[in-house]
């Protein structure tokens, strides 16, 4: 249900619904997560997305590689790069999604030489790049 809200651009309906969920004790798996994740960097709700790595993190599910990947695109786009690099620190599988999605954090928060630090150290460790790197 909270797939097809956020499909359809009810992000204000996808956030109630999981709010409802959540306060039945439902759980609820890295889809659901990693499906309303965008919805409050949408919504330019920092402090839900916060809520919801929280419950990320007390479920197990923040190791989740689209958890994670989803967590640090809403954080890029709430304005904190710095949360966004801790998750990625955290991530145990990092591909070059994970990688961009950093890069891009640090372009849209106006820290271009921190992009590139994290490019030349793409570089260093023989990571290819790819298309959307070099775009960010």
């Amino acid at each position: 249900m909270i797939s097809g809200y956020c499909q359809t651009g009810n992000a204000a309906e996808a956030l109630a619904v999981f709010d409802e969920i959540r306060l039945e004790g439902v759980n609820m798996d890295p889809v659901t997560i990693a499906s309303i994740l965008p919805v409050c960097a949408q919504l330019d709700d920092t402090v839900g997305g916060m809520l919801i790595h929280s419950y990320a993190i007390k479920h197990g599910l923040e190791c989740n590689f689209f958890v994670s990947n989803n967590l640090i695109n809403m954080y890029a786009k709430s304005g904190i790069p710095g949360h966004a690099l801790r998750v990625f620190d955290k991530m145990v599988v990092r591909d070059i999604v994970s990688r961009n999605s950093i890069i891009a954090a640090y372009e849209q928060n106006n820290d271009p030489i921190q992009a590139h630090e994290f490019f030349i150290e793409m570089q260093r460790f023989g990571i290819q790049s790819d298309s959307l790197t070099l775009v960010s």
